[in-house]
């Protein structure tokens, strides 16, 4: 797609892909514009900005992504401490690293069909860590838009967390 197609597309397609986000996050969005950024990979933005199509400040994802880990972090952090009091340190940051790596995320961004509501240039979703940083971004965007506790309802959702604090129990006795 040449960079005028590709800024047309991005103007044009906003509110398409804010109403599949809104299906994705199971709520209305009214703040529509953290939403659409977390879903602009940092090369598609490069590509329009260098253009400057009567808008030089589009800002890709990567600012969002980084409030979303944060965000992602402690909700995860403080699911397991809540379903576990006794958890060591060392377990605790085990059982969170499992939920926070690139891999697991990138598997769940592929399973909310981030990959086909984003703006990327070329191949750029299909890389390691592009999908999981689309979903840092899109839980950064929600952290900003609505707080803390829609974020964590989201996270709860999408990690599916009880049927994994199941799995470990059960893993436990065995160990």
């Amino acid at each position: 797609m040449k960079q005028l197609e590709k800024y047309n597309y991005f103007i044009n397609n906003q509110d398409a892909i804010i109403d599949e986000l809104s299906k994705i996050i199971d709520y209305k969005i009214v703040n529509k514009e953290p939403y659409i950024q977390s879903m602009i990979n940092k090369a598609f933005a490069c590509e329009l900005n260098k253009n400057k199509y009567n808008n030089p400040d589009i800002k890709d994802n990567r600012s969002l992504a980084t409030i979303g880990d944060v965000v992602l972090k402690l909700i995860i952090t403080k699911f397991l401490y809540t379903e576990d009091k006794n958890i060591t340190s060392e377990g605790l940051t085990n059982k969170k690293k499992e939920q926070e790596n690139n891999k697991f995320l990138q598997e769940i961004g592929q399973k909310l069909n981030l990959k086909n509501i984003s703006f990327s240039s070329n191949n750029e979703v299909n890389g390691k860590k592009a999908l999981a940083t689309l979903l840092e971004a899109l839980i950064g965007a929600i952290y900003l838009d609505r707080g803390l506790d829609k974020a964590e309802d989201f996270v709860l959702k999408i990690l599916n967390f009880k049927k994994l604090i199941s799995m470990w129990k059960i893993i436990n006795i065995y160990i």
